[in-house]
């Protein structure tokens, strides 16, 4: 059941941004905003309540191989995206 849970949250963390990357580059102000709003809702379940972190975000992106859950840096995907 955790894990359906996991995969349902990662889908939706990643792709929400993917458009906005897919027409612009974005700005590192957009980036740190999303980042906020996505680590808010992973650790609380609403973008609204912020509660401690249980893992810094730096660790939350990295792969799955080195540890982490495999969410990837939006600044690395926008890069990689946009025109």
């Amino acid at each position: 059941m955790a894990r359906r849970i996991f995969c349902l949250i990662k889908s939706v963390l990643s792709s929400l941004p993917l458009f906005y990357m897919f027409v612009f580059l974005m700005p590192q102000g957009i980036i740190k905003t999303i980042s906020s709003i996505l680590g808010r809702f992973l650790w609380s379940g609403s973008t609204d309540v912020s509660e401690m972190c249980k893992v810094a975000w730096n660790k939350v992106i990295k792969l799955k191989d080195h540890g982490g859950l495999g969410l990837g840096s939006l600044q690395g995907k926008n890069l990689d995206l946009a025109p």
